[in-house]
């Protein structure tokens, strides 16, 4: 018989509170509509009150992302993106969160924090003041395992793609059955239009990073990555890749 090759139990985390956000809550008007979209709109009886949460923090996200264009636009325009990436990549429960994080403790490096994953709209206007607000919302540790939850932590940006409204595997926690999103694990069987956008979506998120953290390479990390690996190769030539397996 095979060995199962990675064994998930439980670690003591906390399992999150029904006040505690959501994926969804960090989305835009435009994200939000994506997703619900693409599933026909979709909402469970049990999950309208969640619906409705969602839709009132997509139009504060949404409100602070035109004030956050209008004053950093120009700005995060012209920045350029970090040529010398580094990739952290592997499949779910393999350990990238915990390389992630190791490598973080070196200063020479920038990363994306949890805030900047989740709050890609408006992150440069309210880190300050958001982050100590909303602390609470969050749990101590992850659910799965004993990893510190927080937004000052390392975070991976595929988080931050799904808030800017590009699809995602990871729009299955939405919706189990869906197979939109799945399409953009590895962007082969997706339209050239639909790539490009997804590139465009990688890179005003890049440049948001290159912005806040000028002149540090950016260390990245998001198992989804993994399949992706060609087409990150050819978007950043000097990039180096870690593959934990």
């Amino acid at each position: 018989m095979r060995e199962t090759w990675v064994r998930v139990a439980s670690s003591g985390g906390e399992p999150a509170q029904w006040y505690s956000p959501t994926l969804w809550h960090t989305m835009n008007a435009s994200a939000w509509w994506r997703l619900l979209r693409a599933h026909s709109f979709q909402v469970r009886l049990g999950r309208v009150p969640l619906a409705i949460a969602v839709t009132l923090a997509v139009a504060n996200n949404s409100l602070l992302g035109a004030l956050q264009s209008l004053v950093f636009g120009a700005r995060l325009r012209r920045a350029s993106m970090q040529q010398d990436l580094v990739f952290v990549l592997g499949h779910w429960r393999s350990g990238t969160t915990h390389l992630h994080d190791l490598l973080a403790l070196d200063n020479r490096f920038a990363f994306p924090s949890t805030y900047e994953c989740a709050a890609p709209h408006h992150c440069l206007i309210t880190a300050r003041i958001y982050p100590k607000l909303f602390a609470w919302l969050l749990p101590s540790k992850r659910l799965m395992d004993d990893m510190a939850v927080g937004f000052d932590k390392p975070q991976e940006d595929e988080l931050a793609l799904v808030a800017l409204g590009a699809p995602s595997p990871l729009w299955s926690l939405a919706y189990p059955d869906e197979s939109s999103g799945q399409a953009f694990l590895t962007l082969r069987e997706v339209s050239d239009r639909e790539r490009e956008r997804w590139v465009r979506w990688f890179s005003a998120f890049l440049r948001l990073l290159a912005y806040r953290y000028p002149g540090k390479p950016l260390l990245l990390k998001s198992p989804p990555h993994t399949a992706r690996l060609a087409l990150l190769a050819r978007m950043f030539p000097k990039a180096r890749f870690l593959h934990i397996a």
